[in-house]
């Protein structure tokens, strides 16, 4: 009621609401837990460790241990700095089979694209058969198949009203530098594969083989 199912209020469940792989690492780390005490005792816990796109924003001296990548420059004045921590740009989520998007320099980027199927065990096969590939500007880019979400259940836009699954793809492209950049992706597929669903009502399963997914965006990063 918390965490994971508000986020579907605001379509954000791709990137928020629990601690997954691909989502956003915002979070903290709080002395006590605030269920356990009393009303009046709130304003007595600590923050130990403020962490924003899995990046280390406050850590309280003294619990160094919970803070990865944290090092203190004046362990004395750290806690007691009054001045506003700069924190990262939030990244930007840039969704595939678009022909142009613009974004501002020093914006993180992050690339995401969906797969869904009508069960589970389309949703593996699609994983075992396909590989993603893809290139920024020529060059390739790296262990793109390692950023798919878990399976989940989807409301599919087919209209049925059996339940069927979604991962979504989440990739971090990084900062870009200004100027216009060339993203292409392509999924092969080592054999035919299908998505259970009939988009064009022929009474035939969709099947995709070869290059099942493929997709090309230009990005524009502008000063």
């Amino acid at each position: 009621m918390m965490t994971y199912e508000p986020v579907y209020a605001v379509s954000q469940e791709d990137v928020l609401g629990t601690l997954s792989p691909g989502k956003y690492a915002d979070m903290i780390i709080l002395s006590t837990d605030p269920h356990l005490v009393d009303p009046d005792d709130l304003k007595d816990i600590e923050v130990w460790m403020t962490m924003v796109g899995g990046d280390v924003q406050y850590c309280r001296p003294g619990h160094e241990n919970m803070c990865p990548g944290w090092q203190f420059t004046d362990s004395m004045s750290v806690e007691n700095d009054e001045s506003p921590v700069e924190n990262t740009p939030e990244p930007v989520i840039l969704k595939l089979f678009t022909s142009e998007h613009h974004v501002l320099v020093g914006t993180p980027i992050q690339l995401t694209l969906g797969w869904a199927s009508d069960t589970k065990a389309q949703m593996v096969d699609f994983f075992n058969s396909v590989s993603l590939s893809g290139t920024l500007d020529g060059q390739p880019l790296t262990d793109l198949d390692d950023y798919w979400g878990e399976i989940a259940i989807f409301e599919s836009s087919y209209g049925k009203e059996n339940e069927d699954y979604i991962s979504t793809w989440l990739y971090p492209l990084g900062v870009l530098s200004p100027g216009m950049h060339l993203v292409e992706i392509t999924g092969t597929a080592a054999w035919p594969i299908t998505d259970g669903f009939d988009a064009d009502s022929d009474g035939i399963l969709d099947e995709y083989d070869g290059e099942a997914l493929q997709s090309s965006v230009q990005i524009i990063v502008e000063e």
